[in-house]
């Protein structure tokens, strides 16, 4: 190992700092998204432009690079991805996947008979994805209340438990104007997509995720027990 320790640590002025990188360690960071900061008092950091999860996978593979590299690397705890954060990235990855291939499907319609059934379906009925999320968000909050109880951590059943309810809001709205009389047969491709549902990009933009791959596993310190 050569050069000095680098701690890739949680910070005040980014999600990820990165602390005791030289020039070198910041060139083979550099395209993972951290960058020097303008200010001299603030470290090199990697912008809140993220979820937590991509921001875990990117801290990880900051210190797997930087290790290869020959510097000696202390990653947080609270930033390493674990196995679990993989699996839900993939999972999430796939769900990107799914909407970009039913966005090229709504390019091949000619129909708009086909196109105004596909965007009633995609923002209606229990089985459509807005319904669906709702689901997931209310899960979540369930199962936060019964882990956290009513401490401090358990505020985040609420969060949970309020977007559903917004989301099942929504869905009975999209509901409410899914099923109207078909569209002209000469009706063009913009009436087609709409005329069942005002709201037809909402349900597909709240299942959208954009992930890069998981980040490898890197040494890690904790602050706090984990």
């Amino acid at each position: 190992m050569n050069g000095p320790e680098i701690s890739i640590v949680p910070g005040s002025f980014g999600p990820v700092e990165v602390r005791g990188a030289d020039e070198r360690a910041l060139r083979l960071i550099e395209n993972l998204g951290f960058r020097t900061p303008r200010r001299a008092a603030a470290p090199v950091h990697l912008p809140a432009k993220e979820g937590p999860l991509i921001q875990r996978a990117l801290a990880t593979r900051a210190a797997e690079h930087l290790a290869a590299a020959g510097y000696r690397v202390d990653l947080d705890a609270e930033l390493r991805i674990s196995d679990l954060d993989e699996r839900t990235m993939e999972v999430l990855d796939s769900m990107t996947r799914s909407i970009d291939q039913l966005l090229g499907l709504l390019e091949e319609m000619d129909s708009v008979h086909d196109l105004a059934d596909a965007a009633a379906q995609l923002v209606s009925g229990p089985h459509g994805p807005i319904y669906a999320m709702a689901d997931v968000l209310r899960r979540a909050g369930d199962h936060v209340r019964r882990t956290a109880g009513e401490g401090p951590d358990g505020g985040l059943a609420d969060f949970f438990h309020t977007g559903s309810r917004r989301m099942t809001d929504l869905a009975a709205l999209a509901d409410a104007v899914s099923y109207l009389p078909r569209p002209a047969a000469r009706a063009d491709r913009r009436q087609a997509a709409t005329v069942r549902s005002t709201t037809p990009s909402t349900g597909t933009r709240a299942l959208h995720a954009s992930l890069p791959p998981p980040g490898p596993t890197a040494r890690t310190t904790s602050r706090r027990p984990t």
